[in-house]
């Protein structure tokens, strides 16, 4: 804990992010112990999915193929489907299409 707040203490925008973060957290482990572990940092955000079979159909997996194989670039259907440009190198690559 020492180390993490002399990183911090040569900023005092992020200092006083801290103190708030840890005085939050000293609060939600005096006042419910029965919740389990929980991440600060996630606090007001939406839930994500992170499984690629969670935000792509089948449907959707097709699309970007035949697109891919029309002439779409990789980057083009990472941005229309809101994954990586990886992501989309390992779905064509697990449909045996040629990558260049």
């Amino acid at each position: 804990m020492v180390d993490l707040v002399r990183a911090y203490s040569k900023r005092s925008d992020l200092c006083e992010e801290l103190a708030t973060t840890l005085s939050d957290l000293d609060c939600a482990l005096r006042t419910d112990r029965s919740i389990g572990p929980t991440s600060v940092s996630s606090t007001g955000r939406s839930l994500r999915n992170w499984r690629v079979s969670d935000r792509l159909t089948e449907t959707d997996i097709n699309t970007l193929d035949v697109d891919f194989r029309s002439g779409a670039p990789k980057r083009v259907l990472a941005e229309r489907y809101k994954i990586s440009e990886s992501t989309v190198k390992r779905l064509l690559r697990q449909r045996r299409v040629r990558l260049l």
